[in-house]
């Protein structure tokens, strides 16, 4: 039996993930990759319905050029 929300956690998962490798990618001075991982946290973010999230995640992409 699944969870009804496991669907939900997954992708939430999948957001700390790539914000994770957002802090990674800086660290490493790969501002592309890290702009690449800021939208795709924005994106899944926004299939979540979690606009703070969309919202803070387009803002590291604009803050990083």
């Amino acid at each position: 039996m699944t969870h009804p929300n496991e669907a939900a956690v997954l992708q939430f998962a999948s957001i700390n993930a790539e914000a994770e490798a957002i802090g990674y990618a800086v660290l490493a001075s790969d501002f592309e990759e890290a702009r690449f991982r800021a939208h795709l946290v924005a994106s899944l973010a926004e299939d979540l319905g979690l606009s703070p999230i969309v919202d803070a995640a387009r803002d590291v992409e604009l803050r990083l050029g």
